[in-house]
């Protein structure tokens, strides 16, 4: 476990004073941030559409409703008045 270790250890520290040389031998350095200004670009082209027709309306899925309505509640209402009674 400890030769493992040590030999991560080892590339860690080494990748670690590497530096990015050019070809002739001098240090590159990169930005930490790089910003590409759009405005000033300017674009020229021919707009290319797809052959395939896009749907956009798609039928929605119907669904089996998991409630099961009752439309009378004679037993129900006739047992609350025995209890209240």
């Amino acid at each position: 476990m400890r030769p493992l270790f040590f030999v991560l250890l080892l590339t860690s520290v080494c990748a670690a004073s590497a530096q990015e040389v050019d070809e002739r031998g001098r240090r590159v350095a990169y930005a930490a941030r790089s910003e590409i200004n759009m405005d000033v670009l300017e674009l020229d082209g021919e707009l290319v559409k797809p052959t395939g027709i896009a749907v956009f309306n798609a039928p929605r899925p119907t669904f089996a409703s998991l409630l099961s309505l009752r439309a009378d509640f004679n037993r129900e209402m006739l047992q609350s008045v025995a209890q209240v009674q």
